[in-house]
């Protein structure tokens, strides 16, 4: 499906490159660039404060959902080495109580889990706005027609399979845009974008049945 929907968008856009070079000339086909987003993200120091907020931020919601869990497995041992010795009615009454804090403590996770992804969209949009505004800016600046992301970061398709030659990859443009010196060994380690096909780090505890 996603290939069908590359060959769509690269017959689009071949169909439009045809109709700007009868405008500029047979000779003078559309300047193309390409760079990697996932990379230019990846150096930026707002992405690595960005990692560690929502990494104290996963870690302190793991903490609170691991105490709810061991509630739950606490109260499940203490209900299995007990269960033999109640009535039906207060076995029914406990086996109620275990399944509504089994619920509960699932109910957190699956919260736990959108307000990491909200968390990160929130931190994020402000780091693509920067980004956007720079290849705008080095787009114009060097008369490129199109810019393509060559990776399959941010949830996306790449656009770039192959690149023979280096000549249009804009990449150490867009970092000078953005104050960082492309040839500064790369140390912040990889960002990657959460979406639905590719959701945040899961948080996850161990539940116990009764």
């Amino acid at each position: 499906m996603k290939f069908r929907l590359m060959f769509i968008i690269f017959a689009a856009l071949l169909m439009d490159f045809q109709a700007q070079s009868q405008t500029v000339g047979k000779d003078n086909f559309p300047k193309i660039g390409y760079t990697s987003l996932e990379l230019i993200i990846g150096r930026l120091p707002e992405s690595k404060a960005m990692q560690n907020q929502l990494e104290t931020m996963r870690t302190q919601l793991e903490k609170t959902i691991d105490e709810s869990a061991k509630e739950f497995e606490t109260k499940v041992e203490v209900y299995q080495k007990t269960a033999s010795q109640m009535t039906d009615l207060i076995r029914a009454d406990k086996e109620k109580e275990l399944e509504n804090l089994q619920v509960r403590v699932q109910a957190m996770r699956n919260k736990a889990q959108e307000s990491l992804l909200t968390k990160q969209k929130q931190l994020m949009d402000p780091i693509l706005t920067k980004v956007n505004a720079a290849m705008q800016e080095v787009g114009k600046e060097n008369a490129y027609v199109y810019i393509f992301n060559m990776d399959g970061g941010l949830g996306g398709v790449p656009f770039i399979l192959f690149a023979a030659t280096e000549e249009h990859n804009v990449t150490s443009l867009m970092l000078r845009k953005l104050g960082i010196n492309p040839e500064t060994p790369e140390t912040s380690a990889k960002t990657t974008v959460s979406t639905e096909s590719n959701p945040p780090k899961t948080i996850s505890v161990t539940d116990k049945k009764p």
